[in-house]
């Protein structure tokens, strides 16, 4: 993704081909692109669209893909769960779609401060969201799995890795990671614990 398909004008074609711009604006004064930072394998942009006179302003969040992260994130499933937390009131809503990203609600908020992280209050309402993530119990699109899924999605990074760089990568052993997932998944399935959805790792 090249630089200039972040300009203002190729987002707000963009836009305008998704729908959540309205054509003939004159898209150099319409839109404003800010990086956000922040994201592990994507780029991010807050979009401001001025939407007419006396309309006022739309705030979006662009999200482009990172290259190649595709072959790490199955990204027809990830779009099935936000949607499905989205419904929930869990995460902004998912706006569009395209081959390269998607376009979000854009949700003003700030990183938490030390004093809020020690907050009993706020630990309790973060408690109160993580459970009602946790309690999502139907996706559509997803059957619901007998056996968690993330293991083998993790066991198949591991694999690759080892495709990738041999069973040892200057002084790693990655041939090992398997193993590891392996005792890992044997520790956790002892566990009497339902299944439930997970952020992405």
């Amino acid at each position: 993704m090249t630089t200039a398909a972040h300009s203002p004008a190729a987002v707000a074609t963009l836009l305008q081909e998704l729908g959540l711009l309205e054509d003939g604006v004159n898209a150099a004064a319409a839109v404003t692109v800010t990086p956000i930072s922040g994201g592990n394998t994507n780029r991010i942009y807050r979009v401001t669209c001025e939407l007419g006179e006396g309309k006022g302003q739309r705030d979006l969040l662009l999200r482009f893909f990172g290259q190649g992260s595709e072959a790490f994130i199955d990204r027809v499933q990830e779009e099935r769960i936000f949607h499905a937390v989205a419904a929930h009131g869990l995460c902004p809503k998912l706006l569009a779609s395209f081959p390269e990203g998607r376009v979000e609600e854009f949700v003003p908020a700030q990183p938490l401060t030390a004093p809020q992280f020690r907050s009993p209050a706020l630990s309790a309402l973060v408690a109160r969201r993580l459970h009602a993530f946790h309690s999502i119990s139907h996706v559509d699109g997803l059957p619901k799995p007998s056996v968690p899924p993330l293991f083998a999605q993790i066991r198949a990074w591991a694999m690759r890795a080892v495709a990738l760089c041999g069973a040892r990568y200057e002084g790693w052993d990655v041939g090992g990671l398997v193993t590891e997932v392996d005792r890992l998944e044997e520790r956790l399935l002892a566990v009497d614990s339902p299944i439930c959805l997970c952020p992405q790792p």
